[in-house]
């Protein structure tokens, strides 16, 4: 039985999210990223997020979602040093699961020293990624128009309502309202104490009120075009602020060694981790069934490895490439 929130969230993401995180981590080359990012500056190609979502579709459209689940499960494995048993059951991916989420938390904390911030916990961890979240919507929000701040309270409200009625009390008593009104929520947004109050939701109420936080999260989102998952998204605009400074990026091309580069991605796929785990985990409180697609996982995984002995070199390579660690154990 699965009891690891992680390997819940795994099997119940959509296939468009786990995609999506598949796609960030094999396009998160550190030259092959900032170099996207300046033709974008200089010859007006298409944005990286838009040319992201296009291989996240590719991958979505050809491969099924268990293939997918266990393409996302083998990265965050063989990048953690973990390793997935041949004969793969429930239990096994629960334990995965738990490995992963443990040494998210320990990435968290190490590389947010400078911050203070005290994760020891996956609810500590995922607490600070979604205010972190919060902040880069709250940055989106003051620089929108007129109209996009009214669709955003639009949708903000319409989430808002949608929320039990002693979470709405709650978040009044948070943002410091006589009611939650259209206006006090609008001054909120502005202001910033929205999310400030979500967050002392959070606090109170525990992990059931991260879904409220999120729904919220993706609304504001979605008016400004954000159709990746939010941790992803987040990620992805800070790695591109780094990859694409001079400081990194010219030293990057006169000694474009393999150190360097490899030093790169692994940093950068350490501070992603904690944004792939915490998206998971938070899909966990999606509503439905996740046993059956337990079941086809394991039976995905199990036509994998007959795959390893197939006389195709090809097909051997191929699910190789796609499952990193996977050839680990014969």
């Amino acid at each position: 039985m699965l009891i690891n929130p992680l390997a819940i969230g795994l099997l119940k993401e959509p296939a468009e999210s786990v995609a999506s995180q598949i796609a960030m981590w094999d396009e998160i080359e550190p030259f092959r990223l900032a170099l996207k990012k300046l033709h974008e500056k200089v010859f007006k190609a298409r944005p990286v997020v838009e040319r992201l979502k296009d291989v996240a579709d590719s991958l979505k459209n050809y491969y099924p979602p268990e293939e997918l689940r266990l393409m996302l499960l083998f990265r965050l494995a063989a990048h953690l040093g973990i390793a997935v048993p041949p004969d793969l059951t429930v239990k096994d991916l629960d334990d995965v699961a738990n490995a992963i989420a443990d040494k998210a938390v320990q990435i968290w904390h190490r590389t947010h020293k400078s911050q203070r911030v005290q994760s020891q916990t996956e609810q500590d961890m995922v607490r600070e990624v979604v205010k972190e979240m919060f902040g880069v919507v709250q940055e989106q929000f003051q620089k929108a128009s007129e109209k996009e701040k009214e669709n955003v309270l639009n949708e903000v409200m319409r989430v808002i309502e949608s929320m039990p009625d002693d979470y709405k009390e709650r978040l009044r008593e948070n943002i410091q309202a006589e009611k939650l009104s259209r206006e006090a929520v609008a001054k909120a947004l502005g202001t910033g104490t929205l999310s400030v109050g979500l967050t002392a939701l959070v606090e109170v109420a525990g992990f059931s009120a991260y879904t409220s936080a999120v729904q919220i999260l993706a609304a504001m989102a979605s008016v400004f075009g954000i159709t990746l998952p939010f941790p992803v998204y987040v990620y992805l605009t800070s790695a591109i602020a780094v990859l694409t400074n001079p400081l990194f990026f010219v030293p990057a091309l006169a000694f474009m060694t393999y150190t360097l580069s490899t030093r790169a991605r692994r940093k950068i796929r350490d501070h992603l981790v904690p944004m792939v785990v915490t998206q998971g985990i938070l899909s966990s409180a999606i509503e439905g069934d996740f046993e059956a697609e337990a079941e086809r996982v394991i039976e995905c995984h199990r036509k994998l490895r007959r795959k390893l002995k197939s006389p195709s070199v090809h097909e051997r390579v191929d699910v190789k490439n796609r499952f990193p660690g996977i050839a680990r154990y014969r």
